[in-house]
Parts: C-alpha cells; structure tokens; sequence
C-alpha cells in the first residue's frame, strides 16, 4: 500500500519523538531529565514530544546540543518533518 504524506509525516514525528527519547534516556536515564540540560522544562518536553511541530527553533537547537546528536543525523531527521 503506497505512504501518503500524512503518513510520512506521522511516521517522521514518531521517528524524531523516539531519537529524542531514546537520547535522553542513553545520556541522562530518562528523556525528561535532559530537558533542563536543553533549556525546557520537563513538562514542555513531553508536551512537545506529543505534538512534535511545535518545537521551537531555540528548543531543537538546546536539544540537539544536550543529547549530543550529530548535525548531520539532525537535520536528516528534521528535513522529513517538513
């Protein structure tokens, strides 16, 4: 059955939530716990993790920077959720 773009984009929402998440929980135990190393709160993390286009561009760039993602994996990651 052929993706259409919704799909896609629901699927590179999940992608990124779960790089994130599991990020947090290698470095830090656990992906709320690395939220004050990014700058967020943790329930803003979580909210932001639910609804994944609403992360600002402060927000992606603390948390690329606290989980130590490399840029290239990064912007992989965030090209698909355009």
């Amino acid at each position: 059955m052929p993706r259409t773009k919704l799909s896609a984009h629901l699927d590179a929402q999940k992608d990124f939530a779960t790089l994130i998440k599991a990020q947090g929980y290698a470095l830090y135990g656990s992906y709320t716990q690395a939220a004050p190393h990014a700058g967020i709160s943790q329930p803003t993390l979580s909210r932001r993790l639910k609804d994944v286009d609403s992360i600002s561009i402060r927000e992606l760039r603390g948390l690329r920077t606290a989980l130590k993602i490399p840029k290239e994996d990064f912007l992989k990651k965030l090209e698909a959720l355009l």
